[in-house]
């Protein structure tokens, strides 16, 4: 069995460690560096430097959208009516691609214990009057319980 590895096309940049984190911290493209190291190795006097001059990484060109023609392979002729977009719906999608493109963006995720909140909730919902075909005549969610919380705090 033969070891296959990615051909990249870009050729290798030999670089020391410590001059590929401070590029990465430094936002700097090491492929624009020439090493001035052991046989043209780039090494930190080379990252600092170029630092100093104020050289940075170039931003990447966006990925240009599939066409038309590529989605529809994925779909059999007739299975599908195309309704083209009007003016507002084109621009709406200009924008909000723009926007995802080139807005950073970032999540926050919290771990909360709420097992009491669950057990009041399950409590409250038991005790739901039954409408006539048996079934409760209402039902409160998580979302029901963090709403009222705001709002009293909010008070």
């Amino acid at each position: 069995m033969a070891l296959v590895t990615p051909d990249t096309g870009a050729p290798r940049i030999f670089a020391s460690p410590l001059a590929r984190r401070l590029a990465k911290e430094g936002g700097l493209d090491l492929s624009a560096l020439q090493g001035s190291g052991p046989h043209g190795r780039i090494i930190e006097r080379d990252v600092k430097s170029a630092l100093a001059r104020g050289e940075t990484a170039k931003a990447a060109p966006l990925a240009a959208a599939p066409s038309a023609d590529i989605t529809r392979k994925f779909f059999e002729a007739g299975s599908f009516e195309e309704i083209p977009h009007d003016n507002v719906r084109r621009a709406i999608a200009r924008r909000l691609t723009e926007a995802i493109q080139t807005i950073p963006l970032f999540y926050l995720n919290v771990d909360c214990e709420i097992d009491a909140l669950l057990r009041l909730r399950e409590d409250f919902n038991v005790a739901a009057p039954l409408a006539s075909d048996g079934k409760p005549t209402w039902k409160t969610s998580v979302n029901d319980y963090v709403v009222k919380a705001l709002a009293i705090a909010l008070q």
